[in-house]
Order: C-alpha cells, then structure tokens, then sequence
C-alpha cells in the first residue's frame, strides 16, 4: 500500500468530536471567566483573612493568608524551596518519562496479542488496586532512601494509567477505515500506524494527564515514608515544628507546580491531537 493510499484513507478526522456549527468561545467571554476566577480567589483569601484574625478559628488551623504569603515570600527569596523542589521535580520527571516509555510499548504490545492481553489484563487490575503507598515502603527498603526510590514509586505509580489508556484506545477502531486500507493492501503495520494509533492518542493522552498529576504525588509519597530530600521532606520538617504557614507555603508551591504541569500537558496534546479536540 503506497503512502498516497495511505494519505487518502486517513485525510478526514480519525475522531472528531467537534462539530461544524459549534460555537466558539470569544477573546471576551475568556477575559472574563478569568476575572471571575480571580475575583473568587480573592474573596476566599479575604475571608479566610478575617476569621483566622477574629480569633474564631485558632491560626494553628487556619493561618492568614498573609502570614501563609509572607513566608512563601521568605522561602523563596532565601532559595530554602528551590533544592528540594528540584529534587522532587527531578524525581517526578524521571519516574513518568520511564512510565510513560513503558507503558506505551507494552499497551501497544497487547493490544497486538489480545490472547496475551487476556492472561496479562487480571493481573495488572490487581495491582493497580493495590494501594501504592502500602508498596512505597517496600520500594525504599528494596532500592534505598536515594532518589532511586522515588523514581521507582513514580514509575510504578504513573505506569498503570498510560498502561490502561493506551489499551482502551487501541482496543476502539474504526472499523470502515480499516478495512478499506486492507482492502487497498496495507500491511498489519501500516494498519497500526496510520488508523489505530492515531485514533487512540486522545485516550493515550487522558492516561498521560493522569500520570502526570500522579508523578509529583508518587515522589510525594516516597519522601513522607522515607526517601530522603524533596520537598515533601521539607514539608513533614514544617509539621514537626508546628509550622503551619509554612506547610501551607509547600502546598501553594506544589499546586502551581501541578497547574503548570496540567497546562504543559495540554499544549502537547493539542499540537499532538490537533484534530480531536472541540472547538472553543
């Protein structure tokens, strides 16, 4: 089957799941949901403000807003978040780059061998069920109390969404298309490339937003039950002390990295599945 075949089955939208006549979504409309998210967050700062200093609720519950900021503000200028936050990072990175390289290929391999999938599949439901941060303390006395850990925890932890994802949208096939590129004579493996693999990015993808999340959490986890450095280390040191605003400074940090990570992940899968996504 030449490419040019190739091409002419695959020119119109693998999945589609906009259509035509949609809407979408103006420059103004945008501008103002985000002052509406901003002005939210305000008023929830403002009156978190006033209970914690009207003495209705003890600072060592719910510290101002103002304490929380200011000693962001100091962990920051000082540089005391940036080392472990990179080891963290690091960690975290590693962990899902490895998962996702895994889990990629061995989804793609079962979904190849459905009989192997068969046997396989109960296996990687049970442990996946499987709590992990039941198996982080078994990792860290298997690899050690390095950063060795937490990469394995990550892996283990973002291996089994992209794993899922990947054969979900392998297993759902168009079933038209394929056809008429067997009817022109394309090989098994040009069948896989050119329909099946591109009609399951957008299920790849969910498992990969997934994972990604997961990725900070796994490191998280590891450093709580004992891998060494990283910011959830830092963090349990802040609860030791009693140190509430400075808790609360880690989880800003932690969640400006996850909402950076989240629209990372999203400018990636629309230069990826550029033909999937709705309009708006």
């Amino acid at each position: 089957m030449t490419n040019d075949m190739i091409s002419a089955v695959t020119t119109e939208n693998p999945v589609s799941s906009a259509e035509p006549g949609e809407p979408r979504i103006s420059s103004r409309t945008r501008l103002v949901n985000a002052g509406l998210s901003v002005l939210l967050l305000v008023v929830v700062l403002g009156v978190l403000e006033a209970v914690s200093r009207s003495g209705l609720v003890s600072i060592l519950l719910v510290p101002p807003p103002s304490a929380i900021f200011s000693t962001l503000w100091g962990g920051l200028t000082s540089g005391i978040y940036w080392l472990p936050l990179f080891d963290s990072l690091w960690a975290g990175f590693s962990g899902f780059l490895i998962a996702a390289l895994l889990g990629f290929t061995i989804g793609g391999l079962l979904a190849s061998l459905p009989r192997l999938e068969r046997i396989l599949f109960p296996y990687v439901v049970a442990f996946q069920s499987t709590p992990m941060i039941a198996i982080a303390p078994l990792i860290i006395i298997w690899v050690g109390f390095g950063i060795q850990s937490k990469i394995v925890v990550v892996t283990v932890v973002c291996f089994f969404p992209i794993l899922v994802n990947t054969l979900q949208g392998l297993r759902l096939r168009d079933r038209d298309r394929q056809e008429l590129a067997i009817a022109l004579g394309a090989t098994r493996w040009q069948v896989f490339r050119y329909i099946r693999l591109p009609g399951s990015m957008p299920y790849v993808f969910a498992g990969l937003h997934v994972s990604a999340i997961f990725a900070l959490i796994g490191a998280i986890v590891a450093e709580f039950v004992g891998a060494r450095g990283g910011i959830g280390t830092m963090m349990n040191e802040q609860r030791a002390l009693f140190n509430v605003p400075g808790v609360f400074a880690i989880l800003i940090i932690l969640m400006v990295v996850g909402l950076t990570v989240n629209l990372l992940m999203k400018a990636l899968e629309r230069r990826v599945t550029f033909w999937s996504r709705e309009k708006n």
